[in-house]
């Protein structure tokens, strides 16, 4: 068992006019009384800094990453992302307001019931 990390990624896919950004997956972090790896550190850095240039460009982020939504019959969940940079197995629970899924050529958005999608892509910054 583990916490499993993500983090944002600057690519982006626009569904049904809603811009959401990709993640990056890392895995487990590393052992909290171990030293950290160097792959871990520079995975958190990206994550920093993708996180602060990605602030105010989009306001949603799904856990699918580059060439995963050109997968046909393929659902994959989508958050509202508050510019956390690391998204552990807990964002994802806190923030989940629907799935992005891919039906043939096409993709889709199902938002969980009662949720007002964000209608400003830059909710999030300024």
């Amino acid at each position: 068992m583990g916490i499993y990390y993500r983090s944002i990624s600057k690519r982006t896919v626009t569904v049904q006019g809603h811009v959401i950004a990709l993640t990056n997956f890392w895995g487990k972090a590393p052992i909290l009384w171990n030293d950290p790896t160097p792959r871990w550190d520079a995975f958190g850095e990206r994550a920093e800094r993708n996180a602060l240039e990605m602030w105010g460009k989009v306001s949603y982020v799904t856990m699918a990453g580059y060439g995963d939504l050109s997968t046909p019959k393929a659902e994959y969940p989508i958050a509202e992302w508050d510019g956390q940079s690391l998204l552990d197995d807990r964002f994802w629970d806190d923030h989940a307001v629907g799935t992005v899924k891919v039906i043939v050529v096409s993709r889709v958005i199902t938002w969980k019931p009662d949720y007002e999608p964000i209608t400003d892509e830059c909710a999030w910054g300024d």
